[in-house]
């Protein structure tokens, strides 16, 4: 048997979409086997409690200065026991994401996370399995992932045309012959 919890947070590092999800994970662990979504909360004190209470084993190493606990949530990118892929992710408004219109979603962001909690082996299990966005926050990235160019162009005194080969001259002659 699972039951949902539902936590609000801040999120950070949300690796939760097809093209975006981390195909390595800490020390390779998601390497050949299709990598794993996952998604970074920052957990006040009281939804913090939520999660110990459900009997969940993520734990947190401390709260930060602002009072905040990080917990990292995933979910398996290959099925596991019927549950794999990319977690559901919406609107506020429940309305599905769609990258290509809203993009990415960057750091500092709000969301509510649902997140499965299952008994397996004596222990109790945590998947992520939805991502409600309540506060978009626009994923922007410096780095294009080649190299980083300064704009140099006030440095351009003249533009350097290339140079043009001259044609053969109309008496050249071509041979036909091809050696094999």
């Amino acid at each position: 048997m699972s039951n949902i919890l539902k936590l609000k947070a801040t999120i950070e590092w949300a690796k939760v979409f097809e093209v975006n999800r981390d195909m390595k994970g800490p020390n390779g662990v998601w390497e050949g086997h299709g990598g794993a979504t996952c998604i970074d909360a920052l957990l006040d004190e009281e939804n913090y409690q939520m999660l110990t209470e459900s009997g969940s084993q993520k734990v947190s190493k401390g709260a930060d200065d602002a009072g905040l606990h990080r917990v990292k949530f995933k979910r398996n990118w290959e099925a596991n026991w019927g549950y794999g892929g990319a977690p559901q992710v919406v609107h506020a408004d429940g309305e599905p994401w769609d990258i290509a219109v809203s993009g990415l979603i960057g750091n500092g962001s709000t969301a509510v996370i649902h997140l499965d909690i299952y008994e397996a082996k004596g222990l109790m299990g945590t998947r992520l399995d939805a991502v409600q966005v309540l506060n978009h926050v626009v994923y922007e990235s410096e780095y294009t992932g080649g190299v980083r160019f300064e704009d140099l162009s006030g440095e351009v005194t003249k533009k350097a045309k290339p140079k043009v080969k001259d044609k053969a001259p109309a008496n050249a002659e071509f041979v036909d012959d091809i050696p094999f």
